[in-house]
C-alpha cells in the first residue's frame, strides 16, 4: 500500500512470504498455485518488485524450520498462538536427525533467491534454527553448525554465490514457468538479447522421488549457445557442480532428486 514512486520504493514482501510458507514449510498448496499467486503479487508491485524484500522468516513469525518439521501446532501467521507455544511447549532445541525439514528450507530459499526481489535471510535460517513465535524465534545463533545444519549452510553459501555471480538472478526477466506442476516447478531468469541470452534455470522437486525431463530453451528466448559458453548444473543439497549439455534442438535435460533444488547456468 505504501510502495510507489512518490512513497517508498520497497518493503518486506509479506504476501509472497505467506505463499512460500504454505507451499514449502506446510505443504498446504501446490507449487503451481504458489507461483501463480506470487506472480500476481509481483505484478501489483510493478517495477518495484525487483526491490521488494523476499524472505522465509523474521522476528514476527515462528521459524520456517519448526513449521517444516511439524513442531508448530497452529497456522503460519497465527501470531498469538505461536507465541504461546514458545512459552508452553517450545520446539526442541536440538538439531533434527532427519534431513527432510532442512531440504524443505533449502527449496524455499532456492525459490525466493531466484524470483524478483532482494532476498533477506533471518539469522539462523541459513542452517535451520528452530523456534516458535516471538521471543522463542530469537534463540542463540551458532557459527559452528554440524550434521544436516552444516550441509544446509554450505548449500546456502553456494546459493548466495550463484545469485551474486549471475545477473539474471538479480534483475533478469522472469518468463512463464517451463514446468508448472503441484510438486515440480522449473523456471528461469534471463538477461541479454536472443543472440547471447544469459539464462539461469531453477528446478525444484518437492516430491518424494527423483524427477527429470527436458525443457525447450526457445521458450525463454535462448536460441543458441555462445561459442565456448558453459552449461553448468549445481545440485545445492549435494554440493556438486557438473557440466551439462544443451542439445542441437536447444533442449535442456534436467533432473532433481527428491525434495531438492538444482540450478542450471547457461551462457554466462
Amino acid at each position: 500500500a505504501f510502495v510507489s514512486d512518490d512513497r517508498i520504493h520497497a518493503q518486506f514482501d509479506f504476501p509472497t512470504n505467506m505463499q512460500v510458507l504454505k507451499a514449502f514449510a506446510k505443504q498446504e498448496i501446490g507449487l503451481s498455485a504458489m507461483d501463480g499467486t506470487v506472480r500476481g503479487i509481483k505484478g501489483v508491485y510493478g517495477k518495484h518488485s525487483q526491490w521488494m524484500s523476499t524472505f522465509l522468516g523474521n522476528h514476527d513469525i515462528a521459524r520456517f524450520f519448526s513449521f517444516a518439521n511439524g513442531e508448530i501446532g497452529c497456522g503460519i501467521w497465527d501470531i498469538v498462538s505461536n507465541q504461546a507455544q514458545g512459552w508452553k511447549n517450545p520446539p526442541p532445541t536440538s538439531a533434527a536427525t532427519s534431513e527432510d525439514a532442512y531440504r524443505k528450507l533449502l527449496m524455499g530459499f532456492a525459490y525466493v533467491f531466484a524470483v524478483p526481489g532482494i532476498p533477506l535471510v533471518y539469522y539462523g535460517d541459513e542452517y535451520g534454527l528452530g523456534g516458535a513465535g516471538d521471543p522463542d524465534n530469537r534463540r542463540m545463533w551458532t557459527d559452528k553448525p554440524t550434521g544436516h545444519q552444516a550441509t544446509l549452510l554450505k548449500a546456502m553459501q553456494a546459493l548466495g554465490a550463484l545469485r551474486a555471480a549471475h545477473v539474471p538472478l538479480q534483475s533478469g526477466a522472469w518468463p512463464a514457468p517451463l514446468v508448472n506442476e503441484s510438486d515440480v516447478h522449473v523456471f528461469a531468469r534471463t538477461t541479454g538479447q536472443a543472440a547471447d541470452r544469459h539464462a539461469v534455470v531453477v528446478a525444484i522437486n518437492r516430491s518424494g522421488s527423483k524427477k527429470s525431463g527436458s525443457v525447450e530453451l526457445s521458450k525463454i528466448g535462448v536460441t543458441k549457445m555462445k561459442a565456448g559458453a558453459a552449461c553448468e548444473r549445481h545440485d545445492l543439497w549435494a554440493g556438486t557442480k557438473a557440466a551439462c549439455t544443451v542439445g542441437s534442438d536447444m533442449k535442456l535435460a534436467w533432473e532433481a532428486e527428491a525434495r531438492s533444488a538444482v540450478v542450471y547456468t547457461l551462457n554466462p
